[in-house]
C-alpha cells in the first residue's frame, strides 16, 4: 500500500529540549528540560514511531536513515519492505544515552554479560568516550529485548550492532519517543546511500510516511563497525566515518585492530554478517562504475587513459562520467591534457568540467549539462574530505545526467580513504589497477 510521504523541515525550528549535548546526558539520560513550544516535526515523529509503528526517514552526521522503533518486529519489518533489503542483512540500532542501552538488558542479562557498570563491555570504554556521539558502531552481546529481524534474522548472532549518533535532531527524536531506533540508510536497496532529503524523497516516495529534513549530513559515508567482543584483540568490520588510525591511536592495554579485508578474513561473517556491508553489493548507482584502484603513489596517466578509451569505444555512443582527485600533491593528470586527448581521440566535444565541487547546490547541476549523447563530465575533487562528503552524491548525479559509464579514479587505503575505496569497490562493476 503506497503511503502518503511528507517532508518535514527541522531545519529551522529552535530545538525544544535543552541539554542534549551534555556529557552527563549522553552517559545517563539525565531529564532533559522541555518548553512548551514541541517542534510540529519532533510530535510527528514520534506519532508514527510509536502509535502508527511506522517508519521515519532522518538525517544523521553520516547519511539518511529510515528508522523504526528497534523493540517493535512489525514495525522494523516496515524498514526491509520500504527498502527491499534482504531480510538477512542486519540492522544497526541507534541509542540516545548509554542509559538507554543499558535499559534494553535485564538484570540477569547485565549480570551475565558483566554490563551492570555501563551497560557496555569495558573494552570500549575508550572509543566511546573519544568517539560517541559520533560515527562509530559497536558491537554488543545481543539483548533478549530486540527481536531477530534486527539481527538479519540470525539465531546464531548473538551480537547487536549499536551507536549513538552524533546529530541532535535524530537524537532528540529518539529521546523524545522513548525508545531505541533501528536504522540503516534511507535508500533503496543497493543503491548509493542518501545524503540530503531530496535523496531519500527520490527514493521511497509512497513507502514512508514523513522525511524529517535535517540538511545535508556531515560525513556522506556510513559509521565505521567495530567488533571488540568476538576476540582479544578489536576488528574493524566496515570502514566509515572514524579511521582506523584514529581508533588504534586510542586503544589501551596493548591491544590492536584488525581490519577486515587486509590480511583478515572470516567467512562465517561473510556468509551470516553481524552488520551491515559484509555480504552484499551497495551503493550502485544505474551507470556502470569502472573503479581505477591505485597501486603506488603515482599514476601512469596513459595507463588509465587508455583504459577509459578502450572502455568507451566498446560502450558506443553515451554520456560518460570521469571522477578524481586533483590536487598539489597528488595530481592524476592535467585537465587541458585530458579534455584534449578525449576531445581528440574520442570525438567527444562537449566536455563539461566541476572543479571544486561542493555537492550541497548538487540539484543545479544537472540544468547546467544537457542529456543529449556523447558529452563528458569531469569532477575534480579538491581534498579526501569532499570526496567522502560528496561520493554518493555524486554518485546519485551520474544518473541524473544519464551517465552510462563513470570512470572513478581511486585514492590510497589510508586514513579516510579506506572507507572511500570500500564504497567505490561494492559499487563497482570493473576495477582496473594503476
Amino acid at each position: 500500500m503506497m503511503k502518503n510521504t511528507e517532508i518535514l523541515d527541522a531545519t529551522k525550528d529552535c530545538i525544544a529540549i535543552q541539554g542534549i549535548d551534555r556529557p552527563d546526558y549522553q552517559l545517563n539520560g539525565s531529564a532533559l528540560e522541555s518548553t512548551n513550544q514541541v517542534p510540529g516535526w519532533l510530535v510527528s515523529a514520534k506519532n508514527e514511531l510509536i502509535n502508527n509503528r511506522e517508519t521515519i526517514a532522518l538525517p544523521t552526521e553520516t547519511v539518511y536513515g529510515l528508522a523504526a522503533n528497534a523493540k517493535d518486529s512489525t514495525a522494523v519489518d516496515k524498514i526491509f519492505k520500504a527498502k527491499n533489503r534482504p531480510a538477512d542483512n542486519p540492522l544497526i540500532v541507534h541509542i540516545s544515552s548509554l542509559k538507554m542501552l543499558k535499559q534494553l538488558y535485564t538484570t540477569q542479562e547485565l549480570e551475565e554479560f558483566g554490563l551492570q557498570e555501563y551497560g557496555v563491555p569495558k573494552k570500549y570504554l575508550p572509543l566511546i568516550k573519544r568517539f560517541w556521539p559520533g560515527p562509530l558502531t559497536i558491537l554488543v552481546p545481543k539483548p533478549a529485548s530486540i527481536p531477530l529481524n534486527v539481527l538479519g534474522n540470525n539465531i546464531k548472532n548473538s551480537t547487536l550492532a549499536v551507536r549513538m549518533p552524533d546529530n541532535n535532531i535524530t537524537r532528540l527524536i529518539i529521546e523524545y519517543s522513548g525508545v531505541p531506533i533501528a536504522a540503516p540508510s534511507a535508500n533503496s536497496s543497493g543503491k548509493p546511500s542518501p545524503t540530503s532529503a531530496i535523496h531519500v524523497y527520490n527514493d521511497l516516495l509512497g513507502k514512508t510516511p514523513v522525511i524529517i529534513d535535517g540538511g545535508k549530513c556531515g560525513f556522506g559515508l556510513e559509521s565505521t563497525v567495530v567488533d571488540g567482543i568476538s576476540g582479544e584483540d578489536f576488528v574493524l568490520l566496515r570502514p566509515g566515518g572514524i579511521t582506523a588510525e584514529q581508533i588504534t591511536d586510542v586503544l589501551v592495554d596493548g591491544k590492536k585492530l584488525c581490519v577486515y579485508g587486509k590480511g583478515y578474513s572470516d567467512k562465517n561473517a561473510e556468509l551470516h554478517p553481524t552488520t551491515p556491508g559484509m555480504k552484499y553489493k551497495h551503493y550502485s548507482p544505474l551507470a556502470q562504475v569502472i573503479l581505477f584502484v591505485p597501486e603506488s603513489e603515482r599514476y601512469d596517466n596513459h595507463k588509465i587513459y587508455t583504459k577509459i578509451a578502450s572502455e568507451i569505444n566498446g560502450h558506443g555512443k553515451g554520456n560518460f562520467g570521469v571522477v578524481r582527485i586533483l590536487n598539489d600533491t597528488n595530481r592524476v593528470y592535467d585537465n587541458a591534457w585530458f579534455q584534449n586527448t578525449v576531445s581528440r581521440k574520442l570525438n567527444i566535444h562537449n566536455i563539461k568540467v566541476c572543479d571544486q565541487v561542493d555537492l550541497s547546490n548538487v540539484a543545479i547541476l544537472p540544468d547546467t549539462f544537457s542529456s543529449d549523447h556523447d558529452q563528458m563530465f569531469i569532477c575534480n575533487i579538491t581534498s579526501m574530505k569532499s570526496f567522502a562528503i560528496n561520493l554518493f552524491g555524486l554518485l546519485r548525479l551520474m544518473d541524473d545526467l544519464k551517465v552510462a559509464l563513470v570512470f572513478v579514479i581511486g585514492v590510497e587505503e589510508s586514513n579516510e580513504g579506506l572507507a572511500i575505496m570500500n564504497r567505490l569497490k561494492k559499487a563497482s562493476c570493473k576495477q582496473y589497477p594503476i
